[in-house]
């Protein structure tokens, strides 16, 4: 009843072989590209933290110049209300009006993220309502091959530098 098989054609597709062959050549391909979005992903994380400790630095400057009030600029506790001890930053950070303490919060960063590391030569760091830092401080922040030093000034001017700090 059907075609004669000699009439009859697959049409137009790939064979099975094509296709496993194709799949594997794509499996291989991944398997090569996975570990430089790797990196790639560690090397955003560590530039996104170098940033907001530079936008830490300059809107605690500027809150205590705008408000004529002295600003802190310190690591965050667990709650993010308040300072954390220590020079150990990777939990995140705080601005917050106060002299050394925080009476009243301005902005929280949230912790980096795992496998980041944010650490610095100072706890924590008050601006004077003429915009100058009671001391200077300099930030290591390392993301696995990222390495960078985020530093500021008794002026409260902030800069970064590759690879970490002096």
């Amino acid at each position: 009843m059907g075609m004669p098989r000699s009439e009859w054609s697959a049409g137009p597709g790939f064979t099975l072989i094509e296709l496993l062959v194709a799949l594997a050549v794509a499996a291989i391909l991944l398997a090569i590209a996975v570990p430089s979005f790797s990196a790639l992903f560690e090397g955003n994380r560590g530039r996104a933290a170098t940033l907001g400790l530079s936008s830490a630095v300059a809107l605690a400057r500027d809150t205590a110049m705008n408000g004529f009030e002295r600003t802190t600029l310190c690591p965050a506790d667990s709650a993010g209300t308040g300072c954390a001890v220590g020079t150990d930053w990777s939990g995140g950070w705080i601005v917050g009006i106060g002299d050394g303490t925080i009476d009243d919060v301005v902005q929280v960063w949230s912790s980096p993220g795992d496998n980041m590391t944010v650490s610095a030569s100072i706890s924590g760091v008050v601006f004077a309502p003429t915009g100058e830092a009671t001391a200077t401080g300099a930030f290591d922040v390392v993301s696995g091959d990222y390495v960078r030093c985020v530093s500021f000034t008794l002026v409260g001017q902030a800069y970064t530098e590759e690879g970490g700090c002096p």
